[in-house]
């Protein structure tokens, strides 16, 4: 999947649920640019999981958001371990209330 600004992210864009092609998606957002360096995108990526062990998401910005799924897919391509669906379900729950 190709890059989607935040600004041009529409509801329908984002996967339904943790199995509705949701590694391209997360791949539609560039964390490590938004971030400026891998190890930022990481710090980023741990302020959200973070937030949402904590419940305490209302903080968070689209951007933040999306760079975290995004370092979430690329640490599990790297790591071999396999996906959390209710982690990323909380993902795109969280995205989803942002672009609506």
């Amino acid at each position: 999947m190709k890059e989607i600004s935040n600004e041009d992210l529409k509801s329908e864009m984002i996967p339904v649920d943790a199995k509705d092609k949701v590694v391209s998606f997360a791949h539609s957002f560039n964390g490590y640019e938004y971030g400026g360096t891998m190890p930022e995108c990481g710090k980023i990526a741990k302020k959200v999981k973070q937030a949402m062990v904590e419940q305490k998401t209302a903080g968070l910005t689209l951007s933040e958001i999306r760079a975290s799924l995004f370092y979430y897919y690329r640490a599990l391509r790297h790591s071999g371990m396999e996906q959390e669906d209710q982690v990323v379900e909380h993902y795109l729950a969280l995205i989803r209330e942002r672009v609506e």
